[in-house]
């Protein structure tokens, strides 16, 4: 800003001196230019006793108020910084460095949307800026608007084809997006650029490739030992490794060099609550909210709710991530009676007409519609840990807290009532769209291990995948998953199976919820819903976890058809 704002005052100075006083306009752009220089010398006393001297002077407002507000930014007194600058832009609309200042402060005081809007209109006035573009593409990224970052940094590296912050940048915006090919390609075409080497460590981690993670992010802290953000990445690789204590360690030393770190709290948090200590790790979850891959989520424009009781007032409940968090937490809902609120939950249409009838609930808004709800306040849905103060000794509360629809329950008991066998749900498969899913669950041809056990029907609980698909699974799948058209409908199935056999997906959290008998199929990453270790969840008491050995799946697989048989041997003795 330094020296667009030099030419500016100079070019004034020049072009609009006074004819009646040629000397005047010259000798105030002289003097504010003097002021500039003691702010950025850090002589900030001078700098205030020159502004308050300054009196009427005969170069433009503008440039006083940009002055004011550098030296209110230096002093760190961010408010009187942002009045200054807005002022400035009031009176010149066309100040292009005034909305660039503004949307830096903006950026650091972490109100991405407020610092995009400045530079979409810095990016109007001087196109031809490709630091501009690269700008306005962070911003984009702090608020998740992925697409319109990578065309931002696209122009900025049309601008300036060696720009290399533009195309880490760009890179980041393929992480952020889901694009990690793309990325990990960006990032391994600059090996000297040490940004970039950090940002594939961070890829690394998004793919579940802990251990080479671990090696490239190790490799960056040896380099920059205080480097925040590689410290982060170093402690995520080890979390995912199962390595606690060095996890924390790591991420305690980026927390010291970066507190407001979004991404280290967040880290933090899973370490907290995978611990069992909900008091420190709900508050620090929290800090998804800020993370770019989560914004969209989040409610902006409404009060955040911090649990006080709103009598006659409306609250805005609304979901986000995946369906299985939503049922997870779908079980805090009953309690938003205290709040003696009308309770409005927000939810995508899969959902809603099985979670129509929980308690706590007035009415249900369908996310897809976008309609506008006039909330006095909100709050997202797995923030409720923290702000009903929820212990781990609260767990698992009320089971079940989900029921199918009554008439749905009754249809398929109908269409069941010739399997007189016993019963199992199975859902194979997870999310086809999740960049390391196959890492996450078995291999179809894992399954023929179950088909080993006598006197079983096997239901497919797995949607989206054709009738060819399904014979990857090499055992005798009831296939009613055409007909599933929500959770309303999977659930009314799962109440007339007798158990529930789910890799780490929705059905999982559905049919624990719902209470039935259920054996997980886990992989080896640390997750505070699943624990670390052991057979029991602390979410759903009638569940089983079984968990991959290494990065093969046989043994869970051996052991859930032992369970399988054991569940079929106690049902023959009644």
């Amino acid at each position: 800003m330094l020296k667009g704002l030099l030419a500016r005052l100079w070019h004034s100075a020049r072009a609009g001196a006074s004819a009646a006083d040629p000397g005047r306009a010259e000798g105030d752009a002289r003097t504010l230019i003097a002021i500039d220089a003691l702010i950025g010398q850090g002589d900030l006393a001078a700098a205030d006793r020159a502004l308050a001297d300054l009196g009427p002077v005969s170069a433009a407002n503008t440039d006083v108020a940009m002055l004011r507000a550098r030296l209110a930014s230096k002093r760190g007194d961010q408010q009187e910084a942002i009045r200054q600058f807005q002022l400035a832009i009031a009176a010149e609309p066309s100040l292009a460095a005034a909305h660039i200042e503004l949307g830096r402060i903006y950026a650091v005081a972490r109100r991405p949307d407020d610092a995009r809007a400045c530079y979409e209109r810095a990016v109007l006035l001087m196109p031809g800026i490709a630091e501009l573009h690269n700008n306005l593409g962070t911003a984009c990224i702090d608020v998740g608007r992925f697409d319109d970052a990578r065309r931002s940094f696209g122009r900025a590296l049309q601008l300036r084809p060696d720009f290399a912050e533009a195309r880490n940048n760009l890179g980041r915006a393929c992480r952020e997006s889901g694009d990690y090919a793309a990325a990990l390609d960006i990032f391994r075409a600059l090996p000297d650029d040490f940004p970039a080497r950090v940002n594939h460590g961070f890829v690394l981690n998004d793919l579940a490739d802990f251990a080479q993670a671990h090696a490239v992010l190790a490799d960056c802290v040896r380099d920059r030992p205080d480097h925040a953000a590689a410290l982060c990445g170093l402690g995520e690789a080890c979390f995912g490794l199962g390595r606690l204590d060095d996890a924390e360690i790591h991420l305690r030393a980026s927390h010291a060099r970066d507190p407001e770190s979004a991404p280290v709290r967040f880290a933090l948090g899973n370490i907290a609550l995978v611990r069992g200590d909900f008091a420190d790790g709900w508050p620090l979850y929290d800090a998804r909210t800020a993370l770019g891959k989560f914004a969209h989520h989040y409610v902006r424009d409404i009060p955040a709710w911090s649990g006080e009781p709103l009598p006659g007032r409306t609250l805005l409940v609304y979901t986000e991530q995946g369906y299985g968090d939503v049922l997870l937490f779908a079980r805090f809902l009953p309690l938003l009676c205290a709040a003696r609120a009308t309770v409005v939950f927000r939810c995508r249409s899969a959902l809603a007409r099985l979670l129509a009838g929980s308690g706590g609930v007035d009415r249900i808004v369908v996310a897809e519609e976008q309609e506008k709800i006039n909330a006095d306040a909100a709050v997202a849905l797995l923030s409720l840990g923290r702000v009903l103060n929820v212990a781990r000794s609260d767990l698992p509360g009320e089971i079940p807290y989900i029921r199918a629809p009554e008439q749905a329950v009754i249809s398929w008991r109908e269409r069941l009532a010739g399997d007189s066998g016993i019963r199992v749900g199975l859902a194979w498969a997870g999310n086809s769209a999740r960049a390391h899913e196959r890492d996450r669950v078995p291999p179809a041809d894992a399954y023929a291990l179950l088909g080993q056990v006598k006197g079983l029907s096997f239901y497919n609980l797995q949607t989206g995948y054709s009738a060819a698909e399904l014979t990857r699974v090499p055992l005798p799948l009831i296939d009613y998953s055409p007909e599933l058209r929500d959770f309303a409908d999977t659930a009314a199935l799962i109440a007339n199976l007798d158990l529930v056999i789910s890799v780490d997906t929705s059905v999982a959290h559905l049919a624990g919820a719902m209470g039935k008998p259920t054996l997980l199929l886990y992989h080896a990453t640390p997750d505070w819903r699943w624990a670390i270790a052991g057979a029991d969840s602390p979410w759903y008491p009638t569940m089983k976890i079984f968990r991959r050995a290494g990065t093969q799946w046989a043994t869970a697989l051996a052991d859930v058809a032992r369970a399988l048989a054991d569940f079929a041997a106690a049902r023959a003795v009644y």
